[in-house]
């Protein structure tokens, strides 16, 4: 991390309409159902009917699991006035860094459709952020980022 004075710092998270609460309530309930269903295929003498029941219910749970993990997947975006430092964690809690240093820095949204992101252009580098994000968020991001970098450039002097 820079000594320099910080004009923005940001963390973008990726977000989940599932809490985990929400998770094991939603597993409760479809385990249930799935056991009550599981169990008139017994009493009707289809078995194997009731094993594939189960094995869906594990896929389902498996799967949201992997979503879960997920969360922790973050970018971290620090404005200073000597660089643009982004810092990406993985869900293992990796970190991969990138720095892009001043001057020339600038900031535009680049559309590919659903998943539009962010360019943060540097003098020899340039790095996308924002993948997460909706694009009225990715909007407000770029036009903080843009004031955050104005501000930075003003306050040193080349």
């Amino acid at each position: 991390m820079s000594s320099s004075f910080v004009y923005m710092d940001a963390v973008l998270w990726h977000s989940r309409s599932l809490s985990p609460t929400g998770f094991r309530w939603m597993m409760t309930l479809i385990g249930a159902w799935s056991l009550a269903l599981a169990s008139v295929f017994l009493v009707v003498g289809a078995y194997p009917v009731a094993g594939f029941l189960g094995g869906e219910i594990l896929l389902l749970f498996i799967c949201f699991k992997r979503v879960i993990r997920s969360r922790s997947v973050r970018t971290h975006v620090r404005v200073t006035s000597r660089a643009v430092e982004i810092d990406y964690v993985d869900d293992a809690e990796r970190v991969r860094s990138k720095r892009i240093p001043a001057p020339l820095r600038s900031v535009e949204i680049i559309d590919a459709g659903r998943a539009g992101v962010l360019r943060i252009r540097g003098p020899n580098d340039e790095v996308a952020i924002g993948d997460c994000l909706t694009d009225s968020e990715r909007r407000d991001l770029a036009r903080r980022l843009r004031l955050a970098l104005r501000e930075a450039t003003r306050q040193v002097s080349y």
